[in-house]
């Protein structure tokens, strides 16, 4: 591991196992039962309300990123925006009130619970290492990041 990797929590030994096993899980029936147990975190809330909302910020942010604060991988990808000096707005589940149902209504969106979850010009990429467009660590590395970001926010 090199220097600047170190501290890179996405970078240690089993950060490939943590995303594979993540895939597996995403396109398997355990997905079904993780969804499950998302909504009854939740508990009761009105979903119409909180799927607006959710809605709303997709629709709304040019750059939007559902968050855990201290997840590792969520570090990685706000490093990545930041880097790109692009405004991005950020939605810390774990720190807003309406976090749980919030990722109980991503978790129909989307078919899956992981965060980050990233939306660009209203288009979900994915997370930092996975997703429809393999997530925001593959698209920096392949530049296709860079022209995403120009088209929603004129960002270089």
């Amino acid at each position: 591991m090199s220097n600047n990797n170190q501290n890179d929590a996405t970078q240690v030994w089993y950060a490939g196992i943590a995303d594979a096993v993540q895939n597996v899980l995403t396109n398997s029936p355990l997905n079904e039962a993780k969804k499950a147990l998302v909504k009854s975190l939740a508990g009761n809330y009105d979903a119409a309300v909180v799927r607006a909302r959710l809605d709303g910020l997709i629709s709304e942010k040019p750059v939007l990123m559902l968050s855990f604060r201290t997840c590792p991988f969520c570090i990685k990808a706000k490093a990545i925006l930041d880097d790109k000096k692009v405004q991005y707005h950020v939605v810390e589940l774990d720190e807003v009130k309406d976090g749980k149902a919030i990722r109980a209504e991503m978790a129909d969106v989307l078919g899956r619970t992981s965060v980050p979850a990233i939306w660009i010009g209203g288009e979900f990429i994915g997370g930092c290492n996975d997703g429809p467009k393999g997530g925001i660590v593959k698209m920096n590395d392949s530049g296709v990041l860079d022209s995403m970001l120009r088209a929603a926010v004129g960002a270089s």
